[in-house]
């Protein structure tokens, strides 16, 4: 089973609350990308206006992969029309504010489930009806945690138990299976000349890692004036947010196991197993349907069942909770909280078809259609659809691919 194979096959239309529309004076942008991040958008919209990235406003990330329209504001500047492979900027409208996080509605998702054979097409359909009836939790999955799929792991994991030296050299010398050989070699030259600083100055002027090296050279101790001085706070808000995802999910999978005990069905992913409701009780998709959990961020509190969810998780990771509330204050958005479940509206499964990218025209693809509330990832969803069922033949690992990465499912509980 296939999910993302080509950018057509996962599209992410963004629903806007109409009260973004009243008028005023910052130009509003309808934005088609495919296969493009948010994070170039904004910078190329801001440079095309003519103003400073943060005059450039959107209200959610939505990942780099596969097909996205959603909306960016812009505060100054000039008008912008702009249309290049694979993206298009149209001016909508003047609308009297930035857009917030909280602007955004929703999303329509469509997503074409590749490769599957007969089994995995009685599966599908069977799981399809299981989430219209009880959603699933409502988990970040693998836009955010793009640093462990590159090999660097938790940067700020490490910065907060006080490793700045391995934090700086995980994030500039990490291997990654998806880098071009260009840049794997500059890595590998980084990582073998570490600590000869004066040396890496020379290697890599015009390149990553030259400020970094060039405070190295002057204080070759202070790995902490490095990294903060070093590294672009772009850079340093990222993997604050992959660590933020990463906490939240780890407190919502407590929540989850709390409600089902053992007889859980897990998700793979990027940051490890996450578990799933199936055959719920009225009182469990109550709790789904009603219970938040924080994020982290300025004016979060460890306070009420998610502040205990949040400790224990810091305590399993060895992070000091206190620390790590003072240090993630200038790189993540203010804390709100976050619905435990996620209950997609409209989800309803095309009739199986050919598929047209299997040569030998043996297996078949699936058309889904749904809706996701704001910050729902419908990636989660389409690993949800993939789980298998106790009484399936034994002996065949389920696999699931999304995108470039092979996810295999754990065996069920019986």
């Amino acid at each position: 089973m296939q999910i993302r194979r080509i950018p057509a096959d996962f599209r992410i239309t963004e629903r806007l609350h109409p009260e973004i529309l009243g008028t005023g004076e910052v130009r509003l942008y309808r934005v088609a990308r495919r296969n493009r991040g948010v994070v170039d958008v904004a910078g190329l919209l801001a440079k095309l206006a003519g103003v400073e990235r943060s005059s450039v406003s959107w209200g959610e990330d939505g990942g780099r992969e596969g097909t996205h329209v959603q909306h960016f504001t812009v505060t100054g500047g000039v008008p912008v029309e702009f249309q290049e492979e694979g993206l298009r900027l149209t001016m909508l409208a003047e609308v009297a504010r930035p857009l917030q996080p909280e602007d955004v509605l929703g999303k329509e998702c469509e997503l074409v489930v590749r490769a599957i054979n007969r089994i995995e097409l009685a599966r599908l359909r069977r799981n399809v009806a299981e989430v219209q009836a009880e959603g699933l939790p409502n988990y970040f999955d693998d836009a955010p945690f793009f640093p462990l799929r590159h090999g660097q792991g938790f940067v700020v994991r490490s910065l907060l138990r006080g490793d700045w030296e391995g934090g700086l050299r995980a994030l500039l010398c990490s291997p990654s299976a998806f880098g071009p050989d260009a840049i794997e070699a500059y890595k590998r030259e980084l990582d073998l000349g570490w600590g000869d600083w004066t040396s890496l100055v020379e290697r890599s002027v015009g390149r990553r890692g030259e400020a970094v090296f060039r405070l190295l050279a002057r204080h070759p101790q202070d790995f902490q004036a490095a990294f903060v001085e070093g590294v672009s706070k772009g850079e340093q808000r990222a993997h604050w947010a992959a660590w933020s995802c990463h906490l939240w999910n780890r407190c919502a999978a407590l929540r989850v196991r709390k409600l089902v005990g053992d007889g859980v069905t897990d998700l793979p992913g990027d940051e490890g197993l996450l578990p799933v409701l199936r055959g719920s009780s009225p009182a469990s998709l109550e709790v789904l349907r009603t219970e938040t959990i924080p994020v982290l961020g300025p004016g979060f509190a460890y306070a009420g069942d998610g502040g205990r969810y949040y400790r224990a998780v810091l305590m399993s990771e060895d992070v000091d909770a206190e620390a790590m509330l003072a240090a993630c204050q200038e790189f993540l958005p203010p804390s709100q909280d976050r619905n435990l479940g996620c209950f997609p509206q409209h989800l309803r499964a095309s009739p199986a078809e050919l598929d047209e990218r299997d040569i030998r025209q043996k297996t078949r693809k699936l058309r889904l259609r749904f809706h996701l509330p704001s910050g729902a990832d419908p990636v989660v969803l389409s690993k949800r659809l993939a789980v298998p069922e106790v009484d399936e033949p034994p002996g065949f690992p389920v696999r699931v691919r999304v995108g470039r990465m092979v996810y295999e499912f754990p065996l069920c509980p019986a």
